[in-house]
């Protein structure tokens, strides 16, 4: 019979354990000089399926190997035309990226582009808060010199004088606006003055000159 062979294992020699037990009686008797012996060795062809994992497996860490099949192989105008556009526009047999690997890509590349964006916001907003937070140090700075050398004019025994608002009869003061919203009280020019929260020190001047405080 022919022989059959897995693959795996020790190649057979005989194609039934009937064979295999004739060949062993042959043997005893030719050791007893009774028949000759003659052993006869054919070559069994085992056919092996060889798929994609397995040509991989030969070909990684290979490039010799890889380059040889690649320069063997007929390129038709496909081909090229799916390695040129990056395998990403051809059809699905010939991609070497799965659909739902190049979603993820592209879904990646969205969210990236949108963080870049958001930070490039971001950084922008913070420059212009140090360029006010520096301008409104630089007026904080010229007011607080400002009153020091004020007090350095002034004698130490003198008292502070009187705001002229005060010393004003009630009857010719001008009348002061109210304001709605949130408000702040701050001391400029030696007088309390009430004013909006997000005014700064040039424009309190400006409003207590308008109404001559």
């Amino acid at each position: 019979m022919r022989l059959f062979y897995a693959g795996v294992g020790r190649k057979p020699r005989y194609c039934s354990q009937t064979c295999r037990s004739r060949a062993w009686e042959k043997r005893r008797a030719a050791r007893d000089g009774l028949i000759a012996q003659e052993v006869v060795e054919r070559p069994v062809e085992v056919y092996k399926p060889i798929d994609a994992e397995q040509v991989t497996q030969w070909l990684s860490g290979h490039p010799r190997r890889l380059s040889a099949v690649l320069k063997m192989m007929e390129w038709t105008d496909e081909h090229l035309a799916a390695f040129r556009t990056g395998l990403e526009h051809s059809a699905e047999e010939l991609s070497l990226i799965p659909i739902e690997e190049k979603e993820r890509l592209e879904s990646a590349l969205r969210e990236t582009f949108r963080l870049r964006d958001a930070l490039a916001y971001q950084q922008h907003r913070l420059r212009e808060q140090k360029k006010e937070n520096a301008a409104l140090r630089r007026e904080l700075e010229r007011s607080n010199s400002r009153e020091r050398l004020d007090s350095r004019k002034r004698p130490n025994n003198a008292e502070a004088p009187t705001p002229v608002a005060e010393q004003r009869p009630a009857a010719k003061a001008a009348p002061l606006p109210t304001f709605s919203g949130e408000t702040k009280t701050t001391k400029v020019a030696g007088q309390l003055v009430t004013v909006p929260a997000h005014w700064n020190r040039k424009k309190i001047r400006q409003w207590m000159r308008d109404n001559g405080r």
